[in-house]
């Protein structure tokens, strides 16, 4: 059975799925935003911050990244809830999605913000939103542009935060099937991705972050993934040794 690639957007994108020698495309909805409500993002950056404090260096990696949405809020949550030595250990984050379109846009430093993501980014950051997010009154014509949905505006994002991410087309299972076993000082990030996987991807996710994550690692998860597989997730993660579960919001957030 081949693996399906997983990309997560700001709207309805195509999830190609080969299960055994079928081929088949549907759409499915799904949505990213900067400081997603289902997570508390300030206390999941001081979670990493106290967590981690002894480590020299700590790998993030983000799979179904979409737009980089929430990949730059953890980015803005560590930068600004931690001084600036500490949270350098953090970066650059390793962000992935499968749709080609996305990872053109991010790369070249693109992002379509609504007017929420907008005023969520001024609570957050006030007079700093300048620093790392200029408004394009007449943007370019790029692969952003597949995915505006709802009234958005397109912004340039500063090289000050798009360096602190290395934004790469691939396959999270790929990714993680490419580590080192039992690799230490990782944060795994796969939010709101679950219930998009077959049961045989979703098997083999775990499978693989049972060998590839060791000891001093977090797996954190979505709002959607509680809602829906928060049962299965629980009982997966006690399984593979990560026996500490960190309330946040309605995220599932794990340490081992």
């Amino acid at each position: 059975m081949k693996i399906s690639p997983i990309s997560f957007g700001s709207n309805n994108l195509i999830y190609t799925r080969h299960p055994a020698n079928e081929y088949r495309i549907m759409r499915v909805s799904c949505h990213t935003s900067m400081f997603r409500s289902d997570m508390d993002w300030r206390a999941f950056s001081s979670v990493l911050s106290e967590y981690f404090k002894n480590s020299e260096r700590v790998n993030i990696i983000n799979g179904g990244c979409s737009d980089g949405s929430e990949t730059y809020t953890l980015c803005l949550s560590l930068l600004n809830n931690a001084d600036n030595h500490s949270a350098m250990k953090f970066f650059p984050i390793s962000a992935y999605d499968y749709n080609e379109f996305m990872i053109d846009a991010v790369l070249g430093g693109y992002i379509n913000l609504t007017p929420e993501d907008v005023v969520v980014l001024r609570e957050n950051l006030g007079y700093k939103l300048g620093e790392y997010f200029m408004r394009l009154d007449n943007p370019p014509r790029n692969s952003m542009e597949k995915f505006k949905e709802r009234k958005t505006t397109t912004y340039k994002v500063s090289d000050k935060l798009r360096h602190l991410v290395d934004y790469r087309r691939a396959n999270i299972l790929d990714v993680l099937e490419g580590m080192s076993d039992n690799t230490q000082n990782v944060v795994f990030m796969f939010r709101n991705a679950v219930p998009y996987l077959s049961t045989f991807e979703r098997e083999k996710l775990f499978e693989l972050i049972g060998k590839k994550l060791g000891s001093n690692t977090v797996m954190a998860f979505g709002g959607f993934d509680n809602n829906t597989y928060g049962s299965y997730i629980d009982a997966t993660a006690r399984k593979l040794g990560y026996l500490q579960k960190v309330k946040n919001g309605n995220s599932l957030v794990y340490l081992k």
